[in-house]
């Protein structure tokens, strides 16, 4: 009996082990079972995410190609030569060559070039200018240029005058040996010329000589020779002592005076700080003065007056701007 029991109780132990072993077996089962399923729910999200990358990248090259042929149009839309553009870009070369050249030469000297070509960097079409020797004679001269090409300028001068005794004009005044016609005495007599008033217009074609020498001096730079045009018209007054009949006698004097001239100077226009430029030049014209009560042109009168007429030599100087 107690031998039944034993091996009962052996049976029951074993088969309570082997109940036990099954049920952890099928635990571990279904656990796997379902790691096994969130694995393949996780595989076919990212296969999905994958289609949808694909798709995408499907759409790039058709997006791609769109953006090109945009482009090509906007290039066919433009008139573009590349000849033209690459000429351009080697003419470009050679200023900013040239260029750097100048500043080497400028910086080695110390101080400002006065060549010409200095600036022409970029072409110029204005120069405006004062003639300073003028103020001495009491007239304010200013000069307006405009380059017609880059070998014709053409400039118009304006002259306004007021001299007198006192001021910048006195030694210019002084030097003056006026004379009128008395109707008295019906002979001509000198005054003491005291004002001097009036206008004047100048024009002149100005020929730029060294362009095809040098391709950087061009209109309103450089050395010209220039011929020109002048008519002025003056008032001169002043005021006359003389005897008659043993009386002295005051008359005041005013007298109104044309100026004709046609002649022709070279010179040179020196570039100074990029932007300001000195003129000089000489030459020659041909000057007829001729007062409102005469009949003809005047004669016999000194060079230095203002009513001479005849050949005469000129010589100026120009300060100005380049725009």
């Amino acid at each position: 009996m107690k031998k039944f029991r034993s091996r009962f109780l052996s049976i029951s132990i074993t088969f309570l082990f082997l109940t036990l072993i099954q049920a952890k077996s099928q635990d571990i089962t279904e656990v796997n079972q379902e790691l096994l399923d969130m694995k393949l729910e996780l595989l076919n999200s990212q296969i999905e995410l994958f289609k949808s990358q694909l798709n995408v990248w499907e759409t790039k090259p058709l997006e791609l190609e769109q953006k090109l042929t945009y482009v090509d149009q906007r290039i066919d839309q433009l008139d573009f030569d590349p000849v033209y553009l690459n000429n351009k870009l080697q003419e470009i070369e050679l200023l900013i060559k040239d260029f750097k050249v100048e500043n080497k030469k400028t910086k080695k000297k110390g101080n400002y070039s006065f060549r010409p070509d200095s600036v022409i960097t970029v072409p110029y079409k204005t120069a405006i200018a004062i003639n300073p020797i003028r103020l001495i004679e009491g007239t304010f001269h200013i000069t307006y240029e405009r380059a017609l090409t880059p070998k014709l300028g053409l400039g118009i001068s304006g002259l306004a005058t007021f001299a007198t005794e006192e001021g910048v004009s006195g030694l210019y005044m002084k030097n003056q040996a006026l004379d009128y016609y008395n109707a008295a005495l019906q002979s001509s007599l000198p005054y003491k010329n005291n004002n001097i008033s009036g206008y004047g217009i100048v024009l002149t074609m100005k020929n730029y000589l060294l362009t095809d020498v040098y391709k950087k001096q061009r209109s309103p730079v450089g050395l010209y020779a220039a011929p020109n045009l002048l008519f002025r018209r003056l008032w001169l007054s002043g005021m006359s002592e003389y005897h008659l009949e043993n009386e002295l006698i005051e008359e005041e004097v005013t007298r109104l005076l044309n100026i004709f001239a046609f002649g022709a100077h070279i010179g040179w226009k020196f570039t100074f700080v990029k932007v300001l430029y000195i003129d000089v030049y000489i030459g020659g014209q041909i000057r007829l003065a001729k007062y409102d009560d005469e009949d003809s042109f005047t004669r016999y009168k000194n060079l230095g007056n203002i009513d001479f007429s005849g050949v005469m030599p000129t010589v100026g100087l120009s300060i100005g701007i380049l725009k």
